[in-house]
């Protein structure tokens, strides 16, 4: 599917499209679901709260939206990726960006989807952002999908 083909989607009524249809591949969601709750509970320990912790989950759960635009079988490959293919992969942050602009999404959740693999030292993409140049939401993101990556099950993992 092409970002172009997703220009309606936030015009379609909840039950033949909309934010479910676009939320619906099911690793995206329960991933999603699992890192945006986990992200609320270390927000709240940062002492973030109210629209900040509305905002942090509302990110966290499009953080990998981006990756409904790529092949399920590149997603799901049970091997470690080629270098090319693990390139396209990284451009899931740009991808999911750019998805939730069209659909209105609000810039906070942008700013998580674009900046989620950013590192502190600068090593991350898609922008090498370093330090406090990352949201601090999209730091907070970044922090519970790599434990949530760590304790769940992947394809690519026997």
């Amino acid at each position: 599917m092409a970002l172009h083909e997703l220009d309606d989607v936030r015009k379609k009524p909840a039950t033949g499209g909309g934010w479910p249809w676009v939320l619906g591949r099911v690793e995206e969601v329960t991933h999603g679901g699992r890192v945006a709750r986990l992200a609320v509970r270390l927000g709240r320990e940062l002492g973030l709260c109210g629209a900040a912790l509305r905002d942090l989950a509302g990110g966290a759960l499009c953080h990998d939206l981006g990756k409904i635009l790529l092949p399920s079988e590149l997603l799901a490959a049970p091997r470690r990726l080629e270098v090319e293919e693990r390139r396209r992969v990284e451009t899931h942050p740009e991808l999911g960006a750019a998805l939730l602009r069209r659909l209105g999404a609000p810039r906070s959740w942008v700013d998580v989807a674009l900046a989620h693999h950013e590192r502190w030292d600068g090593g991350g993409y898609p922008y090498g952002l370093a330090g406090a140049d990352i949201p601090l939401a999209a730091r907070i993101v970044a922090v519970v999908d790599t434990y949530d990556a760590i304790v769940s099950d992947r394809p690519y993992r026997p």
